[in-house]
């Protein structure tokens, strides 16, 4: 699932695909199923990349999966339904469901995920104020261990709000360009570079 994860990150799909692919095979094979759910959730987020139809199915079955240990995987898996929601009602919806279960105490990289496809999932829908208001979020969630990529996740979240508020800061949106390319990061990029061209 590692592999998968920074698979998508550097937008390397077949690296997704396969890392998924495997980590399913061994969690079905050990009857693991938290991690069932959570490989259904990156398959999920592969299918819906590489445009898929599927997508929401897959991500509807593993979010169930999740649901029999909820605090370990399911607000990423709610996140990721935010991001792929093909209405408002439906967006809102989880992400009201992955606030609350953070609020009710959840594994920690929950915490950075959820908060990380809820950013995503407001800024494709133009929710500037939502966007912020889940980098922040983010930000309150480290406070105590802030690492670098959630700092950078919250600034790239506030820079394409502001952009998208006609706040643009086209210097801090290059920086944060130019940070992404420096390590190959290229799921962060296209929002950056449409806020700067916006």
């Amino acid at each position: 699932h590692g592999i998968a994860f920074l698979g998508f990150e550097l937008g390397d799909m077949t690296a997704t695909r396969e890392g998924a692919s495997a980590g399913l095979a061994i969690a079905t094979a050990l009857g693991a199923r938290r991690f069932i759910g959570e490989g259904m959730m990156i398959r999920a987020q592969h299918e819906f990349l590489t445009g898929d139809p599927g997508a929401a199915e897959t991500l509807r079955q593993a979010n169930e999966i999740a649901r029999e240990t909820p605090s370990y995987i399911l607000p990423l898996g709610l996140g990721l339904a935010a991001m792929i929601a093909p209405d408002r009602k439906t967006r809102l919806a989880a992400l009201s469901e992955g606030e609350a279960l953070l609020a009710a105490g959840a594994i920690s990289h929950n915490y950075l995920f959820f908060n990380r496809y809820a950013i995503d999932a407001c800024l494709a829908a133009e929710d500037w104020e939502g966007a912020e208001r889940y980098a922040a979020a983010l930000e309150r969630s480290m406070a105590e261990e802030p690492l670098p990529l959630t700092d950078f996740f919250t600034a790239r979240g506030r820079a394409v709000a502001a952009a998208g508020r006609g706040r643009k800061d086209a210097g801090e949106l290059r920086r944060l360009i130019e940070e992404a390319r420096a390590v190959k990061w290229q799921a962060v990029i296209p929002a950056l570079e449409a806020a700067l061209a916006s």
